[in-house]
């Protein structure tokens, strides 16, 4: 009877060493995966990163964007002068940014939001390649935009 008591007491200590055991390498193996996860994930959130816009670089986005209402929307004519004064606009900026210290190159783009008559509203849309947006494109798109009021007010 005593050995039976024995041996209950000796697979109980058993048990309880494999349970141990089992819940230390579960322990040891989250503790591993949670170090593995700062390790590779930690170069993400150091302070050079967070001054920068996210993704990988090339891909442009919209920085700044207004609204312009064409008074006359069905009028070819105008709407030939409203692209050619962007377009003035655009030359005009590009001009400032090569001769100051804005080497960020930019783009605009004219979206159509007019409802009925596509070109009765359009937007325009200062674009600038996201490695660049943290810098000077904010400067940039509102030289941009204030070149546009100069040519409207021409």
């Amino acid at each position: 009877m005593d050995q039976g008591v024995g041996k209950e007491k000796r697979n109980f200590i058993v048990l309880n060493l494999r349970l141990y055991l089992f819940l230390g390498i579960e322990v040891l193996m989250k503790v591993c995966i949670f170090f593995i996860a700062v390790f590779i994930f930690g170069g993400c959130f150091n302070k050079a990163n967070l001054t920068k816009a996210p993704g990988k670089g090339n891909e442009a986005i919209i920085v700044k964007s207004e609204n312009y209402i064409l008074a006359e929307p069905r009028d070819y004519n105008k709407i030939v002068e409203f692209n050619e004064k962007i377009l003035n606009a655009y030359k005009q900026t590009i001009l400032i940014a090569d001769t100051s210290d804005f080497k960020t190159v930019f783009v605009y783009k004219i979206i159509p939001k007019g409802i009925v008559n596509p070109f009765s509203q359009v937007e325009v849309a200062c674009l600038v390649q996201n490695k660049y947006s943290g810098k000077y494109a904010l400067s940039l798109c509102n030289k941009f935009f204030k070149n546009i009021e100069e040519e409207f007010n021409k």
